[in-house]
């Protein structure tokens, strides 16, 4: 959201508001956003417009529990703003307006996902000319809760242990790159990376036999993950590799079968959890041999 923001900008000078409280859901000034129970975790959270009767436009996505403490994240900048039929479309994976080097139009689909994953709201005002402001409203958990959630999470995903498996992720975003980082260390991963499939290929060969599985984006400059993961098929056959890729993952099986070494392929934008678990079956497999 800051670096929407920030390119939102011209020339990036303006002003980036980020703030965070917490309230009732009740206190939002939107009722199309109330219910009364918190939804399903991974929920599909509808969109809606909501007139203001001023020259802004709201987007509502998601619903928001009345009598539920949220923690709402809250991201406003000056910049340019955007018009309803932007706001259409952007949590779609792939649109942008950035020009063709600067965006990929998969951060705010990510975002998209964290919210769903994380039973979330999002309310987007903007007003085109004068810039635009992200509300997330996260349900909040006390720390007794959070501790039992994240003990619940831990048990209930079966698999090798990812404590110390040596992991190369391969992510031509730096931001995306840096997510992941955070997210595989979190597993208690050793985690090094690279920003394109051939420096990854370079990297492995100066250094065979030290890592456990390659994690990596499908779709990279130069060379695909795809390609990469063929590649190292020559030189690594035992290792395995899951690739992350913006397309169905239907659209990769085939070639998946053609390559052994592929274990699994997550859709962005990929929850924790998946993440976890698709690391987990490859690891097992390659464990039993397969």
């Amino acid at each position: 959201l800051c670096v929407n923001a920030r390119d939102a900008m011209v020339d990036e000078r303006g002003v980036l508001k980020i703030s965070i409280d917490r309230l009732q859901g009740g206190e939002s000034r939107y009722p199309a956003l109330l219910i009364d129970e918190i939804p399903e975790i991974n929920y599909t959270p509808a969109s809606r417009f909501v007139e203001t009767g001023d020259d802004s436009t709201v987007l509502l996505l998601g619903v928001v529990a009345q009598r539920t403490p949220y923690v709402r994240v809250s991201v406003e900048d000056t910049g340019c703003g955007m018009s309803r039929a932007v706001m259409e479309q952007i949590f779609e994976p792939f649109f942008t307006t950035k020009d063709i080097d600067k965006g990929t139009g998969l951060g705010l689909s990510t975002v998209h996902g964290m919210a769903a994953g994380h039973q979330a709201a999002i309310v987007v005002t903007s007003t085109v000319g004068k810039g635009t402001r992200f509300d997330v409203w996260f349900p909040a958990a006390s720390d007794t809760a959070a501790a039992a959630d994240v003990a619940h999470d831990e048990e209930g995903v079966a698999g090798p242990s990812l404590t110390g498996r040596k992991i190369l992720l391969v992510e031509d975003e730096a931001t995306v790159r840096e997510m992941l980082t955070q997210m595989l260390k979190r597993f208690g991963c050793v985690v090094e990376s690279c920003n394109s499939g051939d420096l990854a290929i370079d990297h492995l060969r100066e250094h065979p036999d030290e890592y456990d599985l390659v994690l990596s984006d499908h779709m990279m400059p130069n060379m695909t993950g795809m390609e990469m993961a063929s590649e190292l098929r020559h030189d690594f056959p035992d290792l395995p590799v899951v690739l992350v890729s913006g397309y169905s993952p239907k659209k990769l099986e085939d070639a998946m079968a053609e390559n052994p070494s592929i274990r699994a392929v997550l859709k962005k934008p990929v929850t924790g959890r998946k993440l976890r678990e698709a690391l987990q079956g490859a690891l097992a497999s390659h464990s039993n041999g397969a």
